[in-house]
């Protein structure tokens, strides 16, 4: 799913690792680091050449 909102990908998956969801994460934790999260697409949105 990330592939289709194109982030810098070595940065996004850097950005998970570090707050490493886990079982008790709730959904609106989840939400705030999914792919399609406004504020997660403008700190990793690939630089227009």
């Amino acid at each position: 799913m990330a592939k289709a909102y194109d982030p810098n990908v070595y940065k996004y998956l850097n950005f998970l690792l570090e707050k490493r969801p886990n079982a008790r994460t709730t959904q609106k934790e989840l939400e705030k680091l999914a792919p399609w999260n406004e504020e997660v697409q403008r700190m990793f949105a690939r630089k227009m050449k």
